[in-house]
């Protein structure tokens, strides 16, 4: 019969004995495991849907509307549009420095000219001749930017650097927002009697589909 080598004893005989002590302390080692689970799963809960989370753009919008009546007029209202801007994320949030001669956001079938602004559109509800919802984006025939209002209006005016002295359209904003600060932007307009859907929108220094954000709200001016 042929003898284990030396070597191959002493190996088997450290196994043997590692097994022993495992099996003996099984219970111990179990809780060690556990912990070491729950260590980790509480890790990956933190990383997953606090640490991410946090580090995420979140922008709170809200846009009210003040009335006034004109005296000399009873079909029209000097309306003004205050726009709300919290910053509720943990980390600054920054208006796209770009030139307002240059399109500040563009994708598949919008366009806008300016990193935060406001467009005002009036429904024609004498136009309205189905129950469909009213589309911001398609439905021009059903909603119309009122006569002597800028299709979009640039809400950080006193906020733009200019470039170019003999240009005031070339001018670069340089606008933004700390974690907890609250910001009041806002514009006045005369408009008619009438319903009215009002789209706010910010546009971030980041890539657009991190940093977009608008916000479409009705109100009826009477």
């Amino acid at each position: 019969m042929r003898k284990v080598p030396h070597i191959a004893r002493q190996a088997w005989s450290k196994c043997k004995r590692a097994c022993e002590f495992v099996f003996k302390n099984s219970e111990k080692f179990h809780h060690l495991f556990i912990s070491l689970a729950t260590i980790i799963a509480a890790w990956w809960t933190y990383r997953i849907f606090v640490a991410e989370r946090q580090s995420q753009p979140h922008l709170g919008l809200e846009i009210k509307t003040i009335q006034a009546v004109i005296p000399t007029t009873t079909d029209r209202r000097l309306v003004f549009l205050d726009v709300i801007l919290k910053n509720e994320g943990k980390r600054k949030l920054e208006a796209n420095p770009i030139l307002t001669t240059i399109n500040a956001y563009k994708d598949f079938g919008e366009v806008l000219k300016y990193p935060c602004g406001i467009q005002i559109r009036q429904i024609l509800t004498s136009e309205i001749s189905t129950n469909k919802p009213l589309d911001f984006f398609t439905d021009m025939n059903e909603l119309r930017c009122p006569i002597g209002i800028p299709t979009e209006i640039d809400l950080l005016g006193e906020y733009e650097e200019i470039q170019n002295p003999n240009s005031s359209d070339a001018a670069i904003p340089k606008f933004w927002i700390e974690p907890g600060e609250e910001y009041h932007l806002g514009t006045s307009a005369v408009l008619p009697k009438g319903s009215y859907l009002i789209r706010f929108h910010f546009v971030g220094s980041k890539s657009s589909d991190e940093e977009f954000w608008s916000r479409i709200v009705f109100t009826q001016i009477d």
